[in-house]
């Protein structure tokens, strides 16, 4: 993100909100207090940049899209509904709004959700929520949940609750798919492994594959619920 007086040169110029210095304020509150709430900084990371993963022209994201894709068909036992936890732009979303009779996207930054439902306003099956995976009460379950790359930005002190709400929203015969970056021994977060022995224990892994992409090595984990 943008220094402070790069941010206020950007917005003086009109390249960017105003508000965006409205969420720099508030993140800045937020990390004082030591709160923990990180809505703030992906609010403001947005307005300075309406793709800052670039998911609509990146080749390795577009590739990591169709192995997640494909292994969501494979192993998936329904296709009702989908629910994509961290959905970003919805770019994601709109694939899976081809093969689920209902998607819904759920993202932290209520930015990401307004650049996501006005890229996909014509598909009538596709719905976004701004919420977290801590606090999601949709009251419904679906056949496949997503949560890519989301994970690790969730501290450890969350995991019985990210499992009970998991368990809220999973269909009795659904699956949930995890995407995340390989394991390297560098993480300085709630890890990878952390987050696949807290999973693997709740519930049963049906599936772990590391896939070797040249641009940056992902893996793919497929649970379900335990018989």
């Amino acid at each position: 993100m943008k220094s402070k007086m790069q941010l206020l040169g950007s917005v003086l110029m009109g390249q960017t909100p105003p508000r965006a210095l409205l969420w720099a304020a508030s993140g800045m509150l937020h990390r004082v207090l030591k709160t923990g709430d990180r809505r703030s900084e992906f609010e403001r990371l947005y307005l300075e940049d309406p793709d800052p993963w670039s998911f609509h022209t990146s080749d390795y994201e577009k590739r990591k899209y169709r192995r997640v894709l494909d292994a969501a068909l494979a192993w998936r036992r329904g296709a009702d509904s989908a629910l994509e936890i961290g959905c970003s732009i919805g770019v994601f979303s709109k694939a899976l709004a081809g093969h689920f009779g209902r998607v819904t996207g759920t993202d932290i930054a209520g930015e990401a959700l307004r650049l996501a439902a006005r890229d996909t306003r014509e598909l009538t099956n596709l719905r976004f929520v701004r919420g977290t995976l801590e606090t999601l009460a949709l009251g419904e379950r679906h056949d496949v949940i997503f949560c890519a790359e989301i994970l690790y930005y969730i501290a450890k002190e969350q995991a019985e609750t990210v499992c009970r709400k998991l368990d809220e929203h999973l269909s009795p015969r659904g699956i949930v798919i995890t995407v995340s970056h390989v394991p390297d021994g560098r993480e300085e977060t709630y890890t990878v492994q952390d987050w696949d022995s807290v999973l693997g224990v709740h519930f049963q892994r049906l599936s772990l594959e590391d896939v070797p992409d040249a641009y940056r090595p992902y893996r793919i984990v497929v649970y379900a619920c335990k018989p």
